[in-house]
């Protein structure tokens, strides 16, 4: 399996560099197990948003469509993370947080749409 860095998505999503492009490509399409996980996503988003200006929704078309792939795997709890970051409109590393928590641990918080989103899950 073939784990990527967000280095290789970024060049990927915005084709940035036409070689790193074609490359990023070959490796898609070439059938080899391919991992992505929570920090490579969550960067991303970031680096996308805030870097190239995309939007919530562009970010996750993109997501969307590598997720949609048979030889792209992604954690369930990462495919949960991204439901709630489209349907709750929250932030990708809050949807983390919800996505991974349970009903025997709670989460610490100042972010009130967040502590609204968690109700007794909250610690404040």
């Amino acid at each position: 399996m073939i784990r990527i860095d967000t280095n290789l998505l970024i060049s990927f999503a915005t084709n940035r560099d036409s070689v790193q492009l074609n490359k990023a490509l070959a490796l898609f399409e070439s059938g080899q197990s391919i991992y992505l996980e929570e920090i490579v996503l969550t960067e991303a988003d970031f680096v996308l948003r805030k870097v190239y200006k995309q939007s919530k929704s562009q970010v996750h078309r993109l997501f969307e469509l590598l997720f949609n792939q048979k030889n792209i795997f992604v954690s369930e709890f990462s495919r949960k993370a991204i439901k709630l970051y489209i349907e709750k409109n929250i932030e990708l590393t809050d949807a983390l947080l919800l996505s991974r928590g349970s009903k025997d641990s709670l989460i610490a918080t100042f972010d009130k749409k967040l502590i609204k989103l968690l109700g007794k899950s909250s610690y404040f």
